[in-house]
């Protein structure tokens, strides 16, 4: 953390935040309403940049102090990460490439230094993806129900066929009372489905 604004970097662009977009109403600690500024830091974080162009976001994080009470504090800012150098960019994108692409820890470094101006190592990345593996693994995992298989729907009849006279016991469709018909058709999934049905099918 920066007690002061240091000069800018020739070819890094700066996106400032402040806290004095969102003021305390109350004081923290006896609920009085005059509270006014006593001093400020400066906390830079790496951004996504380009390969020409470095981005750094800057967090001007501002020291409150309430006239009742004279109690010093700070707030968090609900839209910037704290205790790290880097912006959420940067992690989403680490993320991306190790957990949903599977690119190793060294490679992603390597991009983020020559095509994003982030400078980070192999191990911070690996440490991250960590933590983010163990966070998940704890996660409650809720509204799970196991699964009901249903038979799939049928959506077309292809055919219907006689089936022709068989021999005793060639284990053919029985014959006894009428002639039996083969239903073939289409489930959803794709599959053919054929049946028989004995007896005399219904007149088309």
């Amino acid at each position: 953390m920066k007690d002061k604004e240091y000069p800018p970097i020739p070819n890094t662009e700066y996106k400032v935040v402040s806290d004095k977009d969102i003021p305390p109403r109350k004081c923290v600690a006896c609920g009085g309403d005059k509270i006014i500024r006593r001093g400020h830091q400066y906390h830079d974080m790496q951004d996504l940049g380009t390969p020409t162009i470095k981005r750094v976001l800057r967090h001007e994080k501002i020291t409150w102090e309430c006239k009742q009470c004279h109690t010093l504090f700070m707030l968090v800012h609900p839209d910037m990460p704290s205790d790290t150098e880097y912006s959420d960019d940067v992690r989403t994108y680490v993320f991306k490439r190790v957990l949903d692409k599977g690119d190793a820890a060294n490679r992603v470094a390597t991009d983020l230094h020559d095509l994003h101006n982030v400078e980070i190592t192999p191990r911070a990345i690996s440490d991250w993806v960590k933590r983010e593996r163990e966070r998940d693994e704890h996660a409650p995992v809720e509204n799970m129900r196991p699964a009901r298989h249903r038979p799939p729907p049928v959506l077309t009849m292809d055919g219907t066929f006689k089936a022709a006279a068989t021999k005793k016991n060639d284990g053919g469709p029985s014959t006894s009372g009428g002639p039996s018909w083969l239903h073939l058709t289409r489930s959803k999934d794709g599959r053919l489905v054929a049946y028989w049905l004995l007896g005399k099918a219904k007149e088309r």
